[in-house]
Order: C-alpha cells, then structure tokens, then sequence
C-alpha cells in the first residue's frame, strides 16, 4: 500500500484516488479478504467512493481521517 501511496503522491488525482483507497480498505476489513474474489468489488469501490464523496460532510471526514493517518500529499 505504501508504494501505491507514493506513487499517488505525484499524481494529479492523489485525494480522489486516497478516498478510493480507503473505502477499498474499509471495505475489505469489513467484509474479509473473500469479497476480493468478487469481480464486481472494484466497480463497487468506486461508486460507493462517488457516493460518499458527493456528500460534503463525509468528504470532510474522510479528507481528515486521511490526513490523521499522516496519508496527506505533503507527507
């Protein structure tokens, strides 16, 4: 994940592509790693992302969360 990380870094969507990437994470701590084997799991990923994200409060929190787990671009 770090790497993935790192290379994000110097990308132009690096908050959009982070938020992805925990909801990815959330949602494989909470389902288990079996719900990887699901071909739909990506689409998913990111339309729950989109969702979330359309919702200003959340996006905030997430955008935090982020940012509290030292993810933030300037790290």
């Amino acid at each position: 994940m770090e790497a993935r990380i790192s290379a994000l870094k110097v990308s132009g969507c690096y908050e959009e592509q982070m938020a992805e990437i925990t909801i990815r994470e959330v949602l494989i701590w909470e389902f288990g790693e079996s719900v990887l084997e699901n071909p739909d799991f990506s689409r998913v990923v990111k339309q729950v992302t989109e969702v979330l994200m359309q919702q200003p409060p959340i996006a905030k929190a997430l955008t935090r969360l982020i940012n509290e787990m030292g993810l933030s671009r300037t790290d």
